[in-house]
């Protein structure tokens, strides 16, 4: 059932926009003065009124009252691990107003190879290119069909065939080939 059908919506909702009022209490306490005989109705009825007709307080805050409250939230919070803070530095949007990116002459830079060859003198590691997911096999054209060939016996006799393993995966069935 909808609440306080007697109230016109836009009334209330100009109550906040216009600032008159900043809570619903406060917006409660003003309807009551304005309709003296409708006074027989609560917060939590104005509330859910509010609601059904989709009317927002909104609340402003001054600068001084927005530093405030993030100061007290900051404060109860407290510090965050692992969190840096610039102190001495100012604003970081302000520190970093005059940083850029730009390019860099030519030569600045060492090559590849000798960055790696600086790096490996400081002692440092770099991990070595990997044979992993090259065919050992590459140019042994023999080798790779014999291999091939041992691989497909090996699937036809354990498993009896591709076409056997994809006939019970297609349809999701890993029962037989577990």
């Amino acid at each position: 059932m909808p609440a306080l059908l007697w109230l016109d919506a836009a009334f209330v909702s100009q109550l906040f926009e216009n600032g008159v009022c900043k809570t619903i209490a406060e917006a409660r306490d003003w309807i009551c003065a304005s309709y003296p005989e409708q006074a027989e109705f609560t917060t939590r009825t104005l509330k859910r009124f509010m609601q059904e007709h989709h009317i927002k307080v909104a609340q402003h805050l001054s600068q001084e009252e927005l530093e405030s409250e993030v100061r007290t939230a900051t404060e109860e919070i407290g510090g965050v691990p692992g969190r840096k803070t610039m102190q001495g530095k100012g604003i970081p949007s302000q520190y970093t107003q005059h940083r850029g990116n730009y390019l860099l002459p030519a030569g600045v830079l060492p090559s590849a190879a000798h960055a790696a060859e600086i790096y490996r003198g400081s002692n440092g590691q770099l991990t070595d290119e990997s044979t992993f997911g090259q065919d050992p096999l590459e140019g042994q054209p023999e080798k790779q069909n014999r291999r091939e060939q041992i691989f497909q016996n090996k699937i036809d006799t354990k498993l009896g065939g591709f076409n056997y393993i994809v006939s019970f995966t297609v349809n999701h069935s890993y029962q037989p080939i577990q």
